[in-house]
């Protein structure tokens, strides 16, 4: 009998648990029964989705993933919570938003630093800072079928299109800039790790958005080979099944979800 998308004795970190994906992953796994940790910053504690998931007893913590030191602590000091942690989600990131201070509206010739060095520090660096905390907790508590599990972007595969945004828009480089690193870091860690259990493979995921535009969703219609954007279910299965042991062969690979978007 194939048991492909068992998640058996699975104890999974889930960092930007408090986003959109990362508090639909975390239910799905709720319901599993599989035990979870959730990290994310600067957590609104009065919010529904907080109150939710601390009435479940989940392990919940606020951290600043770009901070080294702080990253280090938690892994060091927290070893009961930790205790028996097989898998990780790196869920977090900054996507700054269509008017996030006009920024859609800056060439990239005139684009500012510090823009890039945030995003950098978010979505780049903080995964570099988890999976070097992950490699160092696998190896020294020797654990078996050890997972890494990396967010990326289609902008890892292609450049945003103008065509999608307003005119004299696009797509800021920050976010180009440091997700697009995300598959070859995939593909160092899973190459110098494998022979030592340790499994690390990267999702690529399309438009996941909350409450878009019509206007928005009329052009995107138009540039997806599909034709419309993801739902939350189109992104929670493929992320289970490289959760599961059913994606058990599978190391330095980058899933696609997409509709079609990079196929063209």
């Amino acid at each position: 009998m194939f048991k492909t998308f068992a998640l058996k004795n699975k104890k999974i970190l889930i960092t930007g648990a408090m986003g959109l994906i990362g508090r639909s992953l975390c239910k799905s796994l709720l319901m599993n029964g599989n035990e979870i940790i959730m990290i994310d910053f600067k957590i609104d504690k009065k919010s529904k989705h907080f109150k939710y998931f601390r009435n479940k007893n989940t392990k919940i913590f606020d951290i600043d993933l770009s901070n080294k030191n702080k990253l280090a602590k938690f892994f060091k000091e927290k070893k009961k919570e930790l205790k028996d942690l097989n898998t990780i989600v790196n869920l977090a990131a900054v996507d700054r938003k269509i008017d996030s201070k006009n920024i859609f509206d800056i060439n990239f010739h005139d684009f500012k630093t510090k823009f890039l060095n945030q995003s950098i520090d978010n979505n780049l660096m903080s995964v570099v800072n988890v999976c070097q905390e992950a490699c160092k907790f696998f190896l020294k508590n020797k654990t078996k079928k050890a997972n890494i599990i990396n967010i990326a972007s289609t902008y890892s595969l292609v450049s945003s299109n103008p065509n999608l945004y307003n005119k004299n828009q696009n797509k800021p480089i920050d976010y180009i800039i440091s997700k697009g690193s995300i598959p070859i870091l995939t593909k160092y860690i899973a190459t110098n790790y494998s022979k030592q259990n340790i499994r690390c493979n990267c999702l690529i995921p399309h438009a996941v958005i909350e409450n878009p535009s019509k206007k928005f969703l009329a052009k995107f219609s138009k540039l997806s080979p599909i034709g419309r954007t993801c739902s939350i279910q189109e992104i929670m299965d493929p992320l289970i099944f490289l959760i599961s042991d059913g994606s058990s062969y599978m190391t330095g690979s980058s899933l696609v979800v997409d509709g079609g978007w990079t196929a063209w």
